[in-house]
């Protein structure tokens, strides 16, 4: 209960239950001074009144609760109110005068009027005394003083009379009558004090005084009365009773909704159904009601008739969408708008959706907002049935028109004409903020003419294109506009024909404009790929230009085109616009002819445009677009496939952290959309290798397997270092996102042949480019959507400036710890299984990322594994991060045999090639110019070292040549084909190195000597070769090779295998096809072929066995390895049947093996120990 503190005799008081007390001031102060409280106290002051509440003597005066406010109807309450000036004084502390509190207060005092008579009678009852008139009242009192020895004549009679019956004291009570008189006299003086002191006003006195002055003279009273008159013509007044009674004249029923609107600032009577004669009451109470400020009339049944609704100057807001009020409707709108016709103009906001206005209701609306309107600043006119020639008003009036902010203009019937000049009109203005002409046929002329505008206009802040039937010329436009502009927040492009090509204009803008937060593209068809014949506007790549273009100047789209072309030109200090021709005539330099600014603006345009590719670096996707595609994401109209197409349309163009990406993921629901759009910006990723974690967490279980099952093992891939091999089905989502995360590595990386030996395989049509600086160009960036693409991706990236290498503690944890290598007393033991190896491999990937490595390291990580493949991939994925590159030859030596060829192809000729050190397994394509230009450098090399051949075992086409080394080499070896594709083993000076052999001990041989050394050397590499090419061919022994390295493997689509496998099958195809071509292995292996020349009646006995091991090369260490073998693989004489001997041994008691049984021996390969080259063991130190 709080109590309302007013000058009243006494005070209203209002307990939580809703009931009212009226608390006698008297007895109020009179407490006050008892407990000696302040009147500032006012925890105290609520206590006080709630304990005199309690008392019996107040419960006569509480409020009945049949009392309602409202029933007597508003023009009874308004003449109440000014009959009892006195209810002014009560004010609700928070919201001003409360009618109903005032009305309650009013029937309280009413009530203690009729309590204070009946008072009054009983004292003249009880004294015998009659109060006729204030002279009787004087004289009676006159009397009573002379009696108590105290004088009352200065005291106003009246006033003292009406304290004695409030606080029913009896007039011979002298004790009472006496501290009375004292207190009143008080008063008075402490008033006249404080007139004479003060220079305030007395309204502005009456204000200042409290509960403890008691200021409630006659004087005060009368002031008070005076300011109360004012209030109460501030009471809010809301019509109900007119329109309830004007109703009933009319003969229709009133509207409970109404009737209770009209009590609002906002007055919403939607869906009512009004009628003329509902409206027309509610005219009549909105002619008296001073609250309503905004009207809402939506779909009330209004005509022409009722569309001015007697409208008030209160009425800032009115809505009258959905009521058919036609043109007569729009001129009486246009009435109230025109300041001719009302100079005294009101309406801020006005909504006229669906009013069937036509062009000619329109026309009237803009004709009056010509007419000096500057109050109006919200229009809405969407579905009126406008056209083109509103458009054009419209336009007409933004020229000078600067009050207008919003404007809707959608679903109606404007064309591009229309949005033309409307388009031209809002050049030069800047007080609309927001446009809406969605659902309107603009088509790529009306489009193209609004980006036009957005070049010119600061004003606009939102603009709605939804199905504008916009295309990826308008994009084109539009996106230039997007690069001018600053002050454009919100996009609406969605429902648009626009495709990919549309996407990557406003893409390419976006990444200039920092002003706009939110760009709306669902269903606008981004799934489209480029194709012949699509218009050059629409298949121009800003990011990649490169191509030949015929531009026509005349065509909007197509100048934009040449615009930016010439522009990229002039910035550029090297010429990249070539062979420039205007309507056939040559022109030598656009910078001279001041080209785009002085363009020409008709003719046709002809160029080839060549671009050096430099870095281009692409940042993390900035925080408010962010915030704009997760507000997009947000809405629950917007499906997941619609969420899927839009970051299928964003992510190509950003860069995200895995937390963004968790951000994103949680917009969507469970599904496979989900899981399409975490591997989409998987690819996009740039803190994958620390915080994958983060990008996982929304997916359930099933949606993780799903995810893995579609990367793959590029699942395992960190893309910022992406080198690696790559066989990618471009018509599943997850291989093109791949192909663009490479694209867009090789576009941040300096000039470089970073994408190498690409094959495109497109049904029956392949497509073979050897090296390119990313995408070939004929793509122009754009990745197809159909076929098979494999490729070898080096970066050319160098470790960045103060790298150190791994420490040795740390590579010895990484790969016993996440990579899964066992070791023993310091020792790996490789894994002997591919599936093991693989995913060894895969973990390795991750973790050498952001580490970086000397040569000698990476030879101690090879020593790890034993399988050629994943061999291969750890030279590849390490090369990167190598501080040391000028010892990268110290890796390649590691390796054998057909590793070292399939490495040098993978990372290139050019990087492996090393003049010093170029002892190596060679596979060259001489097609491939890289290739080509290092098979002359060794055929050089050879020639010039005249002491000993260099090339040995050489396969010309894959037959196996001897060709002698002298200056006319080159010449045989192009003697069938300029392009041949050669196989050989190289064997320098430096091969003595791999042989163990020191400078010394080389010089002390003959050379004889050093012939037969090499002859030694190059037959090891050939028998290596043999072994290795065995497996591949057709076989009928006990012997059996792993699955991956069989035939039947080899021939396995590559899509399904591990990339490193898939790339080593590519080179062992192209190698096995050609000895079956030539019939090296058709009929029988080399193996056997060797088998069959040292051995007799198809047995090998022991020194013909130890014969073919020394011819093959091998030294007498690794004989007598072979010659234990041979001894395992033959029975003892003992366990030999007698019968049946010749199995065993032959005629002079040798051991002997069959075929069968040499394969399993001679495939064997020595451990390290006994190998040759001064290998040696791996340890850690």
């Amino acid at each position: 209960m709080t109590p309302r503190i007013c000058n009243l005799p006494s005070i209203v008081c209002k307990a939580a239950n809703g009931e009212m007390f009226m608390v006698p001031l008297l007895e109020l102060q009179r407490v006050m001074r008892r407990q000696k409280v302040g009147d500032d106290n006012v925890e105290t002051l609520e206590r006080i009144t709630r304990n005199l509440t309690r008392r019996q003597e107040l419960s006569r005066l509480k409020v009945r609760k049949d009392i309602r406010p409202g029933n007597d109807g508003d023009d009874d309450f308004d003449k109440l109110m000014l009959q009892n000036p006195s209810l002014g004084m009560y004010r609700d502390s928070t919201v001003g005068v409360d009618t109903q509190v005032l009305y309650r207060v009013n029937q309280t005092v009413r009530i203690a009027e009729r309590y204070r008579e009946t008072l009054q009678i009983e004292s003249r009852r009880r004294n015998g005394v009659a109060f006729e008139s204030p002279d009787d009242t004087g004289r009676v009192l006159e009397e009573k003083s002379m009696n108590l020895s105290t004088d009352f004549s200065d005291l106003d009679q009246g006033e003292l009379l009406r304290h004695l019956s409030r606080d029913e004291t009896n007039d011979d009570d002298a004790e009472a009558l006496t501290n009375l008189g004292g207190l009143m006299r008080e008063v008075s003086e402490r008033k006249q004090r404080n007139r004479r002191n003060s220079s305030c006003t007395p309204a502005q006195l009456n204000e200042m005084r409290t509960i403890a002055d008691g200021s409630f003279t006659t004087e005060d009273l009368l002031l008070r009365k005076r300011t109360t008159v004012q209030e109460t013509e501030q009471v809010k007044v809301s019509g109900a009773a007119t329109y309830e009674a004007k109703c009933h004249n009319l003969g229709v029923v009133p509207s409970t909704q109404v009737m209770k609107q009209l009590g609002k600032d906002e007055c919403r009577v939607d869906h009512v159904g009004l009628g003329r004669e509902g409206a027309e009451a509610l005219a009549q109470a909105l002619g008296s009601n001073n609250i309503v400020t905004r009207l809402s009339l939506v779909d009330c049944a209004l005509d022409s008739k009722e569309s001015s609704t007697r409208l008030h100057s209160q009425i800032t807001g009115v809505d009258f969408s959905e009521n058919p009020l036609g043109v007569v409707g729009a001129k009486d709108i246009g009435d109230i708008l025109d300041a001719n016709s009302t100079p005294h103009q009101f309406l801020t906001s006005l909504r006229l959706n669906k009013t069937s206005l036509g062009e000619e209701g329109v026309l009237s609306i803009v004709s009056a907002l010509k007419n000096g309107n500057m109050k109006l600043s919200i229009l809405s006119l969407s579905g009126t049935l406008m056209a083109n020639k509103s458009a054009i008003a419209f336009g007409e009036l933004f020229e000078f028109n600067h009050t207008l902010t919003e404007l809707d203009l959608s679903w109606n019937s404007i064309k591009s004409e229309g949005a033309k000049h409307l388009a031209r009109g809002l050049m030069s203005n800047a007080t609309l903020h927001k446009l809406n002409l969605s659902w309107n046929g603009l088509e790529n002329d009306g489009v193209t003419a609004l980006g036009e505008m957005l070049m010119m206009n600061l004003g606009i802040k939102e603009l709605n294109l939804i199905s504008t039937r916009a295309g990826a010329e308008a994009c084109l436009i539009i996106s230039e506009g997007l690069k001018a502009n600053d002050i454009l927040e919100t996009l609406y492009m969605d429902g648009n024909p626009i495709g990919d090509a549309g996407a990557r204009h406003l893409m390419h803008a976006l990444s200039q404009n920092k002003s706009l937060k939110f760009l709306g593209l669902q269903g606008s068809n981004l799934t489209s790929t480029v194709v012949e014949g699509e218009p050059q506007a629409a298949r121009f790549n800003p990011a990649c230009p490169d191509g030949s273009y015929e531009l026509d100047l005349s065509a909007q789209a197509e100048r934009t085109v040449a615009v930016q072309l010439c522009q990229l030109g002039k910035d550029a200090q090297e010429d990249y616009m070539r062979n420039v021709k205007l309507d056939g005539q040559s022109i030598p330099d656009i910078k001279s002819m001041d080209w785009p600014d002085r363009l020409p603006t008709a003719g046709i345009l002809t160029t080839n445009f060549v671009t050096s590719k430099t870095r281009k670096t692409m940042t993390v996707i900035e925080s408010k677009k962010l915030a704009a595609l997760e507000a997009q994401f947000a809405k629950p109209a917007m499906s997941d496939n619609e969420r899927l197409s839009i970051v299928n349309m964003f992510s190509p163009y950003n860069f995200f952290l895995c937390s963004q990406i968790q951000r994103i993921l949680h917009k969507f629901s469970m599904g496979d959309e989900r899981v399409e759009a975490a591997v989409m910006m998987f690819t996009r990723a740039l803190d994958t290798d620390e915080c994958l974690k983060d990008l996982m967490e929304p997916l359930h279980e099933r949606e993780s397997r799903l995810f893995y099952d579609a990367l793959s093992f590029y699942g395992f891939y960190v893309f910022s270092n992406a080198t690696g091999h790559y066989e990618l089905n471009l018509t599943l989502p997850a291989h093109r996102h791949i192909a663009n995360r490479l694209k867009d590595a090789s576009l941040e990386e300096p000039e470089s042949f970073n994408w190498k030996n690409i094959i495109y395989d497109q049904y029956s049509q392949q497509m073979r480019f050897a090296i390119s600086y990313g995408p070939p160009s004929d793509w122009k960036t754009v990745i197809p959507s159909a076929g098979t693409l494999s490729l070898d991706y080096v970066s050319s990236l160098s470790a960045p400036e103060g790298a150190t290498p791994t420490a040795e503690d740390d590579l010895q944890q990484m790969l016993s710890g996440p990579v899964g290598i066992h070791f023993e007393a310091g020792k790996p033991h490789p894994a002997s299984n591919a599936d093991n190896a693989d995913n060894q491999i895969m973990y390795l990937r991750r973790e050498v990322t952001n580490r970086y490595f000397e040569c000698q390291q990476v030879k101690t990580i090879l020593n790890c594994f034993q399988l050629g493949p994943q061999r291969i991939e750890i030279v590849v994925a390490c090369y990167a991060n190598i501080l040391d590159k000028e010892n990268f030859w110290q890796v390649l030596y590691a390796l054998r045999g057909w590793e070292q060829s399939i490495a040098i192809c993978r990372l290139g000729p050019t990087v492996c090639f090393d003049p010093k050190h170029p002892s190596l397994h060679w596979i060259l394509d001489s097609s491939n110019p890289t290739h080509e230009e290092v098979t002359k450098k060794l055929v050089h090399l050879a020639a010039s070292d005249t002491d000993l051949p260099n090339m040995w075992n050489i396969r010309l086409n894959g037959r196996k040549r001897h060709i002698t080394e002298n200056a006319n080499m080159w010449a045989y070896l192009t003697t069938d084909t300029f392009t041949p594709f050669l196989e050989f083993d190289f064997l320098a000076e430096d091969a003595w190195e791999l042989l163990g052999k020191t400078e010394v001990e080389v010089a002390d041989m003959s050379g004889g000597d050093k012939l037969e050394a090499r002859k030694q050397q190059a037959a090891r590499l050939e028998t290596n070769r043999a072994k290795q090419m065995y497996t591949y061919c057709p076989d009928d022994t006990s012997f059996r090779a792993p699955d991956w390295q069989t035939r039947w493997g080899l021939m396995q689509p590559l899509l399904d295998k591990p990339p490193w496998l898939a790339a080593w099958d590519r080179y062992l195809r192209r190698l096995v096809r050609l000895a079956f071509r030539l019939g090296e292995i058709q009929l029988s292996s080399p193996i056997e072929d060797l088998f069959d020349d040292y051995a007799v009646d198809d047995f090998m006995g022991l020194e013909d066995f130890l014969e073919l091991i020394k011819d093959s090369g091998y030294s007498r260490s690794e004989s007598g390895f072979y010659q234990k073998l041979f001894r395992e693989a033959t029975p003892s004489s003992d366990e030999v049947d007698p019968q049946n001997n010749d199995q065993g041994e032959t005629d002079g008691d040798e051991p002997s093996i069959t075929f069968d049984q040499f394969v399993h021996v001679f495939m064997k390969d020595p451990p390290p120990r006994h190998r040759s080259g001064g290998a040696t063991s791996f340890k850690f130190a």
